[in-house]
């Protein structure tokens, strides 16, 4: 069941002791060296919290751990190159943070390497990367975001807050075709009627993406938070509300740039959560042998001056939900 109400994620268990891949490092004299690909900058609030956590655990940049960054979000197409790039390095472990296709070219770039990854847009037990969430097998393991669930939670919250609307567009690319399949399903369930807006390769046009949108009139707007949008987070919510699109975003973040809503996994969490599979990996533990964490801890966010300014009243059931209301 999806839960409205923050609640603590336990990290994996047990003290950390001083295994091969620690130990190697050591013997070595260098530092422990891990790959990172995200759609996140790295002074995005998410890389720091991934970033403090692993600190935390006992690996610290400019101590004991040398951490080779990617910021993926303006440059989707280049991944694959970078993966080579970065397995070329050697790196003790790569962390895959997202959609399927940063951890596809790490696995075709090296089957070797191990990896964690924060899967965000896909199932990766159904696309064949772990036998099973116990017990992986493989050399793959990590945080798994049933966002697939999570899209029927959506469109139930935006119907809430705009009551009677039975028509929604539904903003989504090619790299989040799972999540926009379970829309599909979802909206049927509903009553709701669909309009798709697919974006193609970017960079976008993000003004004649939305003046599309708003040529149809769709009483609410789902987007389904490809990569590409993350460090344009701003422009996106500006234009829905430039275009009075009442609109569900996956993620805090959309909310507090200006989004009506968002309704999603608490993103800091689940960086910290993959901090303490990094942590596991490099002090011994093996990818097949530590189970996949579904992500569990969910947050609404509603953007009450943003539903004022699209003539909205939040509901008070919904208000009384969620985990923050910005006023």
């Amino acid at each position: 069941m999806i839960m409205r109400r923050r609640e603590a994620i336990a990290v994996l268990g047990g003290a950390l002791m001083f295994g091969p891949l620690a130990a190697k490092a050591q013997r070595s004299g260098r530092p422990a060296c891990i790959g990172y690909l995200s759609a996140n900058p790295r002074d995005s609030a998410v890389t720091r919290a991934f970033i403090e956590e692993l600190s935390r655990l006992g690996y610290a940049e400019n101590r004991n751990l040398k951490l080779l960054a990617y910021d993926y979000g303006v440059n989707f197409g280049g991944l694959a190159e970078k993966a080579v790039e970065l397995v070329a390095a050697k790196p003790d472990l790569v962390v895959a943070d997202g959609p399927e296709l940063p951890l596809k070219v790490v696995r075709a770039a090296s089957n070797a390497v191990p990896v964690v990854f924060v899967a965000v847009n896909y199932d990766p037990i159904a696309r064949g990367y772990a036998a099973s969430l116990a017990r992986p097998g493989g050399n793959v393991t990590g945080v798994f975001f049933r966002s697939l669930e999570v899209v029927g939670k959506q469109l139930e919250l935006l119907r809430e807050m705009v009551p009677g609307v039975r028509r929604i567009s539904v903003l989504w690319a090619p790299e989040v075709q799972d999540e926009f399949e379970a829309v599909q399903t979802a909206a049927k369930a509903l009553g709701l009627e669909i309009d798709a807006f697919e974006l193609g390769s970017p960079p976008y046009d993000l003004e004649a993406v939305f003046r599309k949108l708003a040529e149809g009139a769709p009483g609410m707007l789902l987007v389904l938070s490809p990569p590409y949008f993350v460090p344009l987070r701003s422009e996106v919510t500006a234009l829905a509300l430039r275009y009075r699109l009442p609109a569900m975003f996956r993620f805090r973040p959309y909310a507090e740039a200006g989004g009506l809503m968002s309704f999603g996994v608490d993103s800091l969490a689940m960086r910290r959560l993959a901090a303490s599979y990094v942590a596991k990996l490099l002090n011994g533990a093996t990818p097949a042998d530590l189970p996949i964490e579904r992500a569990d801890k969910f947050e609404l966010v509603i953007n009450a001056k943003t539903a004022s300014v699209l003539g909205l009243a939040v509901p008070g059931a919904l208000r009384a939900r969620a985990d923050e209301v910005i006023e």
